[in-house]
């Protein structure tokens, strides 16, 4: 038989609506505001039951098509093994039908014939292609606490206005004003501090962002990246629906696409930057100022892979292409070009998310023009070079997930961790994102008809998850928060409806359910407290069905979209969420085994009110 603990608390209660604020001492129960529930008094107490039966699931094959962030590189786990991620692709046409440079290409054609200088020739030729894949960022709301230009992670007192975090002599707040870099003593480099510096051009340098994406254990920032030419047909919709329903397409899908690798397009080694990209203006000789001083806003990019590609494999792929069917539309392209992909070495320990809806391909090509010199007179007219840039997207979409095109995450995990499937007071729980691990728990249906019997409100219901600090010790970072779901309906466990937030940020919505992690008083950590009242009032008055809480990791509880995931060594297809498919992350916690601490072991803990006879 389980034994229950008890614990009675000083309670308090306002209105009906009880809002209870609980000692953290054990005391007798003390009957307060016997007029406040129909003249009877009554008692706030808390009572916990040890949560006996974890079901753990290994997850071997999840859709990671559609994602809203991609993962790429290695994740040298110590507990769980290294998991290695690919991305594959398309590529999209932003514009069809595309004339590059002035003529379309059957104007050019004509000019063997026409003697017509409006005809000719202009000799497109790619001089560079970029590929640009923005790092995950930091949520804007929550980067710069005290608005002084600084975000959190650089400034040296995120909530100080004043402070001075270069110590050049300039408040971070008055470098702003001055569009001065409050994270260099010196802007220009002109060996002025800019405290005494009046020549500085304003709000030209590249700014420092903080990135919440990069994971190594090595404290790794070079890696080796692969870019090839894909010739795998990724398609949007399924025929088998009408063209309905979006492609999926799994994790393990990478033999699949193995065949379909064809020219490398990069190869060679990139560095991690917190730095953005900048480019300067071109100095306009027709004006006083110096334009040269000054960074091209147009150019400016956040921190992320940014490489040069084969300028010839475009060059044959589109340019030469100008005029042709395979640029007559988007789907003709998209059948032509098929797409990319991505890899990096397997020594790199190295983890990067990647925003693939920010992400492109910039060509930049010349082309012959005749220059008339802006007069009538013919005879100073001659052929001149000029040069514009064109743009391929990868994926298009907002935040919230991809909505045009179609790109794959793949990986290959090793599998460290022994589970057993269902289990009675297990000693640990096994939580990991990606092709990852779930657990999942039922409160006991005689813990319910006890709460109906006694007539309990419950004022709260919450369960701790106590982190295993030996085994997650070597961990440079954790999952911020864990997320609860519903089996068979998916759904959350909270109730958006009666939840507060403190912006849109993954950790500042939601607060009453919570799940964040928290730290210990040497900065170690320690617990998430996931709050499961809405859950069990919905159960305990409204007779909603009890059924089975899955546990899992996620970059965002916010977004509740689930894929259908593949159990590993078994015919079993389980639920798995698109947020938890879309990180690397991992967390060891205590179970409920008598081995664990008696303060660590997971309980499901219940403060309720009860009336006294």
């Amino acid at each position: 038989m389980t034994t229950y603990r008890l614990r009675r608390h000083i309670g308090a209660a306002i209105a009906l609506v009880l809002l209870v604020v609980f000692s953290a001492c054990e005391e007798d129960t003390y009957t307060l505001g016997q007029a406040v529930i129909e003249g009877e008094p009554f008692s706030t107490n808390r009572i916990d039951y040890p949560i006996e039966s974890i079901k753990q699931l290994k997850i071997d094959r999840v859709q990671t098509s559609q994602l809203p962030i991609f993962q790429l590189g290695n994740f040298k786990d110590p507990v769980f093994g290294t998991t290695s991620a690919q991305i594959l692709t398309e590529v999209q046409l932003t514009e069809v039908k595309p004339i590059f440079g002035r003529l379309s290409a059957d104007t050019e054609t004509l000019q063997d014939v026409s003697g017509n200088n409006d005809t000719l020739n202009e000799n497109e030729t790619v001089v560079r292609a970029r590929l640009y894949i923005p790092f995950q960022k930091v949520p804007a709301s929550s980067q710069d606490s005290d608005s002084d230009g600084v975000q959190d992670a650089f400034d040296a007192d995120p909530n100080d206005i004043n402070s001075d975090s270069d110590g050049d002599g300039l408040t971070d707040n008055e470098e702003r004003l001055r569009g001065t870099d409050p994270l260099n003593t010196d802007t220009d480099g002109d060996g002025i501090n800019d405290l005494d510096d009046e020549s500085t051009a304003s709000n030209s340098y590249a700014k420092r962002i903080s990135l919440d994406s990069i994971y190594s254990f090595s404290g790794n920032d070079v890696f080796d990246l692969t870019v090839r030419h894909s010739d795998f047909f990724l398609r949007d919709h399924e025929p088998t629906s009408g063209f309905l329903d979006p492609s999926a397409y799994f994790s393990d899908d990478s033999s699949k696409f193995e065949d379909f690798l064809g020219a490398v397009l990069f190869e060679g080694k990139d560095t991690i930057s917190e730095f953005q990209y900048i480019e300067y203006q071109m100095d306009d000789p027709d004006t006083e100022e110096d334009e040269s001083a000054f960074t091209d806003a147009s150019k400016t990019k956040d921190p992320g892979v940014y490489v040069n590609l084969d300028p010839d494999f475009f060059q044959t792929m589109i340019l030469d292409k100008e005029g042709g069917s395979e640029l007559l539309s988007r789907s003709n392209f998209k059948d032509h070009f098929r797409g990319i992909h991505l890899s990096l070495a397997a020594e790199n320990d190295l983890m990067m998310l990647l925003n693939l809806t920010s992400g492109y391909i910039e060509v930049d090509y010349t082309y012959d023009f005749w220059n008339t010199q802006d007069d009538s007179d013919a005879s100073n007219d001659a052929i001149d070079t000029e040069e514009r840039s064109f743009r391929l997207n990868l994926v298009s979409g907002g935040s919230f997930g991809i909505t045009s095109g179609n790109a794959v995450n793949t990986w290959t995990a090793e599998n460290n961790v022994s589970i057993v499937d269902n289990q009675d007071f297990v000693e640990r729980v096994y939580l990991k994102g990606g092709s990852g691990y779930l657990a999942q728990f039922q409160i006991p249906d005689e813990i319910i008809e006890e709460i109906k019997a006694n007539n309990w409100l419950v004022n709260e219901a919450s369960i701790v998850f106590h982190v295993d600090q030996d085994a997650m010790q070597q961990y440079p970072e954790q999952p911020s928060r864990l997320y609860l779901f519903k089996e068979g309906s998916n759904l959350p466990v909270y109730d958006a409806m009666t939840e507060t937030s403190n912006d849109e940020t993954p950790l500042g919505i939601f607060l009453n359910y919570d799940g964040i992690l928290q730290y210990d008083t040497e900065g170690n950590s320690s617990h998430y407290t996931v709050r499961l009242t809405d859950y069990v009032n919905h159960v305990v008055l409204r007779d909603s069905v009890n059924v089975p809480i899955n546990v899992a990791v996620s970059a965002n509880i916010g977004l509740p979209v689930t894929y259908a995931a593949k159990v590993s060594d078994s015919d079993e297809v389980v639920s798995y969420p698109q947020m938890s498919a879309a990180t690397p992350l991992s967390t060891v916690l205590y179970g409920s085994n008598t081995t664990v601490p008696e303060d660590k072991r997971l309980e499901l803990r219940i403060y309720y009110t009860q009336i006294q006879d």
